[in-house]
């Protein structure tokens, strides 16, 4: 501690308060229009530029370049897109080429959803649709819910981040015993997550 910096004190009658936002977009609404004055977003490398140019997903809105970045936590994260393996899809080619119906667990479909308009984005990229060829969307931000979707069968694909939670794995290993009858090994299943990260990979 330093103990020669001046102290911080709040002036009597002061208040603060915390407004519980999405993570995504509204928080950096409320930023900009001076509802708050500190907030943490995510991805830190994509929400705050696009907000100070006025890009990507805040094309359509003012820039501001007055916000600053104060630090960011790293992570080793990834937006992965999963199918499961009965479906016979091994590639955006085959999902355009059979017009695929998914059922596709992600996140909630809101305005302010910043990871739904990515996956909209590598949608597009691939031309791929999901109502328009009799699919739909299993909605749910969090992936400890979304994923599941597809290891019971209610969805057959998922497009999501946190691949360090365990349903990521769970997803590989019991969805692909299921189909191969058989209990795969830990070098299997990696193998098989490596595919499926693949496929959820615009650049593959």
């Amino acid at each position: 501690m330093d103990h020669g910096a001046p102290a911080l004190a709040s002036e009597p009658g002061s208040e603060f308060w915390i407004k519980t936002g999405t993570g995504y977009a509204n928080n950096i609404r409320a930023l900009v229009s001076k509802e708050v004055d500190l907030t943490i977003t995510t991805p830190f490398d994509v929400l705050p530029e696009g907000a100070i140019t006025g890009a990507n997903f805040f094309a359509n809105v003012e820039p501001a370049p007055s916000i600053r970045s104060l630090g960011w936590l790293p992570q080793n994260d990834r937006l992965v897109f999963a199918i499961r393996e009965d479906t016979g899809i091994t590639s955006f080619k085959d999902l355009r080429d059979r017009k695929f119906p998914l059922k596709l667990a992600s996140g909630f479909r809101t305005q302010d959803n910043v990871m739904m308009w990515a996956i909209d984005r590598v949608l597009e990229e691939h031309g791929i649709e999901v109502e328009a060829w009799g699919g739909k969307w299993l909605e749910h931000d969090h992936p400890r819910i979304s994923v599941p979707f597809v290891t019971s069968g209610q969805a057959n694909a998922v497009i999501n981040e946190a691949i360090i939670v365990p349903q990521w794995r769970e997803l590989v290993e019991k969805v692909a015993a299921c189909s191969s009858a058989r209990r795969l090994s830990a070098h299997t299943s990696r193998c098989r997550m490596s595919r499926l990260v693949k496929l959820g990979n615009p650049g593959a």
